[in-house]
């Protein structure tokens, strides 16, 4: 019969196939394993690599996969993450920011001061920076207000910066990241945001945006 044919149990009588009927090239051991060495093309016992990897431990639910892993992996080589790194990139993922603010326009003069719109915020989030951006180099300070929509309209009194107005001197363009000296950064879902020139000076159009991160 051909090495490779393959036989049906039907067709093997009881106690055919012992130990003593293969041709083994080594003697057994505990936990070993029958594999085929194709150099000696014999039968070898060979360590099955026993240890306590048991599947009703790691495969709780028989499924085949290990229901928990210290890495993740593709099969290439580095391409390994830890949990920690798999739960940073998940959380991150969803971390998102937004922004939102106002365009001021003077319609070809330059802006003048007083309360310049409302928005109305539909979710919960925390003012992280603003953007303040003019059409020519000049001079604007604006501070922004806000309160509940029970509230409405926000005042001065409602002034969320604490003497800190995204402003521009004698600029273009500013920008602050570091929010830390506000009087408040916390928005609540529903909440009504101002804008409000204190001053200005030869700029006649000018945007600020403010980056929030939802929560």
């Amino acid at each position: 019969m051909a090495r490779n044919t393959a036989l049906r149990s039907s067709q093997i009588e009881e106690e055919a196939i012992t130990e003593s009927k293969l041709d083994i090239v080594n003697s057994p051991t505990n936990n070993y394993v029958l594999s085929w060495n194709s150099s000696e093309e014999k039968f070898e016992w060979v360590s099955a690599g026993v240890g306590d990897m048991l599947k009703s431990t790691y495969d709780t639910d028989d499924d085949g996969i290990v229901d928990k892993a210290e890495t993740l992996t593709d099969g290439g080589t580095g391409n390994e993450v830890t949990y920690a790194q798999a739960q940073d990139a998940v959380d991150k993922a969803h971390t998102e920011v937004a922004t939102l603010g106002i365009t001021i326009d003077g319609g070809g003069e330059v802006i003048t001061s007083g309360n310049k719109g409302y928005i109305r915020i539909p979710y919960t989030c925390t003012i992280t920076a603003w953007t303040l951006l003019g059409n020519v180099s000049g001079n604007i300070k604006i501070d922004v207000w806000k309160d509940s929509f029970t509230n409405y309209p926000p005042t001065n009194t409602d002034s969320i910066c604490n003497g800190h107005e995204p402003e521009l001197s004698s600029a273009t363009k500013a920008e602050d990241n570091d929010l830390s000296d506000w009087g408040s950064v916390s928005v609540t879902a529903g909440d009504v945001i101002s804008f409000y020139v204190d001053s200005c000076s030869v700029i006649e159009r000018a945007v600020l945006q403010l980056e929030v991160t939802k929560v």
